[in-house]
């Protein structure tokens, strides 16, 4: 059950994340500039990460990810162009898609967390996203 409730956690966080960037954007602000956004995130972040390590199933799974990985990609994502390194804009953009596919896959879970097996290892879902 205290799995389950660290999901519950994950997906208040993503929806305040979601909050912050509906809000921000209509005032025309940039989120990356926004210490309102960057905090929320870096919470959900830390949440994610619990999860990581509590889902592990074979001895991968790893609570030191934190924000700091996507403020890195983020930078490098502005800087690097398509022709300069084909390698880190493909790794930035896969780091920046596991995101979103796992704040995608909390949204799923916000419809009925009853879904989520409290041995979070075994929601294929969740790991597939989380690895």
């Amino acid at each position: 059950m205290q799995a389950r409730s660290l999901i519950a956690r994950a997906i208040e966080a993503e929806k305040c994340l979601t909050s912050v960037e509906i809000r921000e954007k209509m005032k025309g602000k940039i989120l990356i500039n926004c210490e309102d956004y960057l905090s929320t995130r870096a919470k959900l972040c830390e949440i994610i990460s619990q999860i990581n390590q509590i889902a592990n199933y074979c001895g991968k799974g790893r609570d030191d990810l934190d924000h700091s990985i996507l403020l890195e990609t983020e930078g490098i994502l502005r800087r690097i162009t398509k022709d300069q390194s084909k390698a880190i804009r493909i790794l930035g953009e896969k780091i920046r898609g596991s995101f979103s596919a796992l704040r995608a896959l909390l949204r799923k879970y916000d419809k009925n967390i009853e879904m989520v097996d409290p041995q979070l290892k075994n929601n294929s879902d969740l790991v597939e996203a989380l690895v």
